[in-house]
Parts: C-alpha cells; structure tokens; sequence
C-alpha cells in the first residue's frame, strides 16, 4: 500500500512538472510573437517582393539589360530518335522585356499564402 501510494506522488510530481513546462513553453511563444517578430516578418516579405517582382521589373524597363534564356535543342537521330544517335546543343536566346517563370510565380504565390495566411489564423 505504501509503495502506491508513493507511485501516486510520484506520477502527481512528474505531472506538476509537466505542467510548469507546458507554462513555461508557452511564455517562451508569446514573448516570441512580440511586435518585433512582426515587423522583422513584413520586413522579409517586403525584401523577398522587391526581389522577385518589383526589382527585375524596374531593370528591364529603365536599363538596355536583356533577359538571356537557355534551352536544350535536339538534333540528329531518325525517326524520332529511335535510329541513330541524337544530340543535345544548349542554345542561349537574348529576348527583350520580363520574363515571368514559374518559379518566380511560385515564390510570389508562397509569400503572399504565407502572409495572408498568417492573418487569417489570428
């Protein structure tokens, strides 16, 4: 019976730890939600938009820069390649204007599902 009841305060204390550490965790994430933590945020989403959206826009448009693409072209080969060996040339293209990738769409569509994101969970 006595060592039951030693378990019992045993299990209560491990529980009470439990418990201060849950506290304690959850101090640590308000602290870290300050003001600060958003503006740092907004600031990083104002840099990565800048980057990937405005800042290509503004050189392509006020400077003479050409956007220089790279492709793989294949020759040779008959039939569809299916006889004969068929060869790979990288060919380079300068075009003129802005080219939208789709990475640059994804990066774009991350940040603005992130921050908006963010405000609808509050």
């Amino acid at each position: 019976m006595k060592h039951k009841a030693e378990e019992r305060k045993e299990r209560h204390a491990e529980h009470i730890r439990a418990s201060e550490r849950r506290h304690l965790s959850e101090a640590s994430r308000v602290r870290a939600a300050s003001v600060a933590g958003k503006w740092i945020r907004r600031g990083l989403v104002a840099a990565i938009v800048f980057a990937v959206i405005l800042a290509p826009f503004i050189v392509t448009v006020f400077t003479d820069a050409a956007t220089v693409l790279q492709y793989t072209e294949q020759t040779g080969g008959k039939l569809f390649g299916l006889f004969g060996p068929a060869k790979e040339a990288v060919r380079f293209e300068s075009v003129d204007g802005l080219l939208v990738t789709p990475e640059t769409r994804q990066a774009l569509l991350a940040v603005v599902a992130f921050y908006f994101g963010q405000g609808a969970a509050k």
